[in-house]
């Protein structure tokens, strides 16, 4: 399985409620959705008035993550759509301290974890997320600055391996690059094949 199984398209100017163009400077809301007919990852960015709409734009289990953003000019240098901030937050939404958000019995989908792995190893390249050890294929991993279990800290977050390898990772890196997420294309040193 490649990353190619679950491509992200760019992001959108039409509102994928309404059908209405989005224009410069108006305030959206980008999402994340896991496709069940195809089991693909899908962009899909939204008005305001078209995301608060009843009975809502997106079933819940299907949501992955949602962020808002404002649309750039044409013209305007693209900027990263998830700052550090907003990349820990996609990282909880997708289920922090080993539980899964919205899934089901079954547990995560592929999709879900492969994302959450590389969003894990973006993270500890960028020095938000501090890898402690390796539990088998799962890497254990704690925030910058939050001590450590044995100091009084929380446990450790469980990132399971969906079974990427460092070229799968290297993909997803590069499909994240290219949306202006990931700022760097290669895995981190050490971290491929957790």
């Amino acid at each position: 399985m490649s990353w190619t199984t679950y491509p992200i398209g760019r992001p959108q100017r039409t509102c994928a409620a309404t059908g209405r163009t989005l224009v410069a400077g108006e305030q959206t809301v980008a999402t994340l959705v896991e496709n069940p007919q195809t089991n693909l990852i899908e962009r899909r960015d939204f008005s305001v008035e078209g995301w608060s709409a009843a009975p809502g734009p997106v079933p819940a289990r299907q949501l992955l993550a949602s962020w808002k953003v404002t649309v750039p000019a044409t013209d305007e240098k693209p900027r990263p759509i998830l700052d550090d901030e907003a990349m820990l937050d996609l990282f909880e939404q997708l289920g922090a301290g080993g539980e899964v958000v919205e899934s089901d019995a079954a547990g995560p989908s592929p999709a879900r974890a492969a994302l959450r792995l590389v969003l894990a190893l973006m993270m500890i390249r960028r020095r938000l997320l501090s890898h402690e050890s390796n539990r088998g294929t799962t890497l254990l991993v704690r925030p910058r600055g939050v001590p450590r279990p044995q100091a009084g800290g929380p446990p450790l977050i469980e990132v399971a391996d969906p079974g990427l390898d460092t070229t799968m990772i290297n993909d997803v890196l590069s499909e994240l690059e290219s949306l202006g997420v990931a700022d760097a294309p290669t895995a981190p040193a050490g971290a491929s094949n957790p």
